[in-house]
Parts: C-alpha cells; structure tokens; sequence
C-alpha cells in the first residue's frame, strides 16, 4: 500500500513539474501610437483657446442659491 501512494506521489510531482515548465503566453505587441496629423494647424489651436475661454467663463454660471437647503435635506435623510 505505501508503495502504490509513493508512486502516486511522485507521479503527481512528476506532473506538476512538467506542468510548471510549459512556456508561458506572450502578450501581444503593443500597437504604435498614430500621431496627429501634422496639418491640424490653428484650427485645433483655435477649438482649444474656446474650451479654455470657456471653463473661465463657467464661474459666473455656477451659483450657491441651490445649496442654501442642503441642511434640511441631510437631516431628513439622517431622520430616515
């Protein structure tokens, strides 16, 4: 009996030997990144000094009117 589990034994480390020196996956090659085309010109530019004007610009719109309730609303929340 203890020779049939000493061969099983190693016949299961047998196996996970072979089984940990199986090559392992590569990853696939990283694609090259595709650049801007050289003629986006001023035009990008220009879009981009829009955005930026326009963040400034998103200060006036925010306001505070809308929080001056947010005191009730969290103690009814807390009373639930």
């Amino acid at each position: 009996m203890f020779k049939n589990l000493n061969f099983v034994l190693w016949a299961i480390l047998a196996m996970v030997l072979i089984a940990s020196c199986a090559p392992k996956p590569t990853a696939p090659a990283a694609k090259p990144d595709v650049a801007a085309p050289a003629d986006a010109g001023e035009s990008t530019v220009d879009e981009v000094a829009e955005d930026i004007s326009d963040v400034a610009d998103a200060d006036d719109k925010l306001d505070a009117s809308e929080l001056d309730d947010v005191d009730g609303i969290l103690a009814d929340i807390e009373n639930i």
